[in-house]
This record gives structure tokens, sequence and C-alpha cells, in this order.
């Protein structure tokens, strides 16, 4: 029996499990969630903007009826994320 068929399948897998972590680090993220005002009432219309390190543009997205809002395919990373509405300022969203 010849061991270097065998050394080269353990050589290949180990390179093939290194490639899929690698992989799924590059996918992209999202970051969601609603927004309540004090009395927890779901802020409809706030505007959400979306802040990456650096000089990138911010994303701007606003809330749905219910609150909410999504903002998708965003690259690794940390992010800040401010919130304002008509009837209020800019605020910081609190972290998670």
């Amino acid at each position: 029996m010849n061991p270097k068929p065998a050394w080269i399948s353990m050589v290949l897998l180990g390179v093939l499990s290194a490639a899929l972590p690698a992989h799924a680090a590059t996918r992209p993220g999202k970051i969601s969630g609603t927004v309540r005002d004090s009395a927890g009432v779901p802020q409809m219309g706030a505007a959400v903007e979306v802040h990456a390190p650096g000089p990138a543009a911010a994303l701007l997205t606003f809330t749905d009826s219910h609150g909410r809002y999504s903002v998708k395919e965003l690259p690794a990373g940390h992010y800040q994320v401010k919130v304002s509405h008509a009837a209020g300022k800019r605020q910081p969203a609190p972290g998670r």
C-alpha cells in the first residue's frame, strides 16, 4: 500500500476546510431593529443612519409603519446607528 495518496488526501482536506471559514467571513450582513419612543410605541418614519468607520458615506433608511428598519448587504465591520425623527433630534441608538 502506498501512503502517498492518503497523505495527499489529508492535505487537500485541510486546505478545503481552511477555505470554508474564510468564505463565510466574507458574506454580507445586515443591521435591523425597531425604533420606539420612551413609552414603547413604534415610531413610523424615523430616519435611521448607518455609519461605517472611515470616509464612507452613511446609509440612510426610514422605519416602516411598525417602526422597523433594515439595512442589508453590509460588509463585516463595526457600525454606528443614529436615529432621528421629525418630532425629535438625532440620537445614537443604544448598542446591544
